[in-house]
Order: structure tokens, then sequence, then C-alpha cells
């Protein structure tokens, strides 16, 4: 089985009735209307896998070295969410990502990551912006469009 290329990748895409733009020769934006907001997609893809990010799920300014009680809930939900991560930049900004691999790839599989991405996207965005005004301290917004 070969891995998905390129060309399939955004034949998945537009079979999924996605807008997308192509930023370089394995790398795509785009993105869909949550229950709240937008959430803007960046996918990569290389020889061996397809990443999904979200990023970012949450523009914060959050000095995260007095937040140990928040970086262990984002383990702990880490450690219950399925096929996907939740990861901090090194702006401190949260992203919420999936892997696939590229080889059997297919239009199936593309509708199952963004259907578990959008699930999780307008879930967690609540909870853990709430969880961040609880702390009373950094700035948190979502951003609005695709960057």
């Amino acid at each position: 089985m070969e891995p998905c290329t390129a060309a399939q990748l955004e034949g998945f895409l537009s079979a999924y009735g996605w807008i997308f733009r192509r930023c370089s020769e394995n790398t795509w934006k785009t993105g869909w209307q949550g229950a709240d907001r937008y959430f803007g997609l960046e996918v990569v893809l290389d020889q061996h896998w397809i990443s999904f990010t979200v990023h970012p799920l949450l523009h914060t300014a959050i000095d995260w070295s007095q937040a140990p009680g928040f970086l262990r809930h984002l383990l702990e939900l880490n450690d219950q969410m399925r096929m996907t991560s939740l990861s901090l930049d090194q702006s401190g900004h949260i992203a919420l990502r999936a892997q696939a691999l590229a080889t059997g790839f297919d239009l199936e599989s593309l509708t199952h990551i963004l259907g578990i991405l959008g699930y999780y996207a307008d879930s967690l965005t609540k909870d853990l912006a709430g969880r961040i005004r609880d702390l009373r301290f950094g700035e948190i917004h979502a951003p609005s469009h695709l960057a």
C-alpha cells in the first residue's frame, strides 16, 4: 500500500467539501465554523504521517510556571482523549493535534479525523477557557479567522 500523495489529500479535502489553501508543497490551511467560533486547521503531509493541527486552539498570555494545576489538567486530558493531543507552543498557546498514517489514508480516514477534531475543539475550548479565567491571571482569546 502506497502513502497518500498531496494530490490525493487535496482530492479528499475537496470531496469532503472544504475550501483550503495550499501553503507549500505539503502544507495546507483550512478550517471550520464550530459551535461558537471558527477553528483554523493546518494539514501537513510527509512521507509517513499526515498531521492535523488546530493552532492555536486558544491564544494565551500565561506564565505557565505559575499554573502547575492547569498543566496537570492538560496532561490528564491527553490521557483521556483518543487520537488527539494537546500541546503548548513556544509562545504558550494551546494547540490541538491529530496524526494519521499516510499509508492507507482515504476519505473515510479524513472524515473520522475531522469529526474527532471538531468534537474536541468545541468541547475543550469552553473547558480550557473557563479554567484559565479561574486562574485569575493571564489573558485568553480565541482566534476568529485563519492566519
